[in-house]
């Protein structure tokens, strides 16, 4: 038995639907497993129906929508892209 005074609330197994972070988790997965962006930092933050993207991307013209791939994720209905984006230009070709 918990004592009446105390502040430790016990939780049923039945009422925790999912582990904590794992939405923060997959959305980190499948944004980190896009080849075509090279994050220098990616912080994950669950936020009201979603996520909060916070860190510094390096990526071409051509890279996919993070909002729109980390809204893929089952959970997220929401997304705040607070990314810092570096565009990375194409090298030039050299002349043979």
């Amino acid at each position: 038995p918990v004592p009446s005074d105390s502040t430790v609330a016990v939780i049923e197994p039945h009422f925790c639907c999912a582990p904590p972070h794992q939405i923060e988790t997959q959305v980190r997965r499948a944004l980190l497993a896009q080849p075509e962006l090279h994050f220098k930092v990616l912080v994950v933050r669950r936020v009201k129906d979603g996520v909060c993207l916070e860190g510094v991307l390096d990526a071409d013209h051509d890279a996919p929508n993070v909002s729109e791939l980390a809204g893929q994720v089952p959970g997220v209905d929401n997304v705040i892209n607070r990314l810092l984006v570096r565009r990375v230009m194409p090298l030039p070709r050299r002349c043979r």
